[in-house]
């Protein structure tokens, strides 16, 4: 499967921000900064991490969170599609980039504590 050119996008928009690396995954692929995922696609859309700090921008956008089906029921992940505005805006996807990594950053400090 070929990644999504938005996806390539955001990969080189953020490209200064670390080790920015693509990676394959169930059918779509992932977009991880020093390894930690902070962006996927799927389906040729493409999602950005969210949490309480950020998902406010998502929902004001009318996002959508990613969803798939597991066992017959519905499921949905902390991340939510790229607002439309922001495709075609470089300072606008940065903006959004950096902020779903913050949000990745939260996630991963959260659950070390957890453990």
């Amino acid at each position: 499967m070929a990644v999504s050119s938005t996806l390539q996008y955001v990969a080189d928009v953020v490209a200064d921000l670390g080790d920015i690396r693509v990676k394959r995954m169930f059918g779509g692929a992932g977009l991880l900064c020093n390894d930690l995922m902070f962006a996927l696609e799927a389906g040729g859309a493409v999602y950005f991490k969210a949490d309480e700090v950020n998902r406010p921008i998502y929902e004001g956008a009318g996002s959508v969170p990613f969803s798939y089906e597991m066992s017959g029921k519905p499921r949905s992940m902390s991340y939510w599609s790229v607002p439309e505005s922001a495709v075609d805006d470089p300072d606008e996807i940065r903006k959004l980039a950096v902020e779903a990594l913050e949000a990745a950053r939260r996630s991963d400090r959260r659950r070390k504590v957890g453990n």
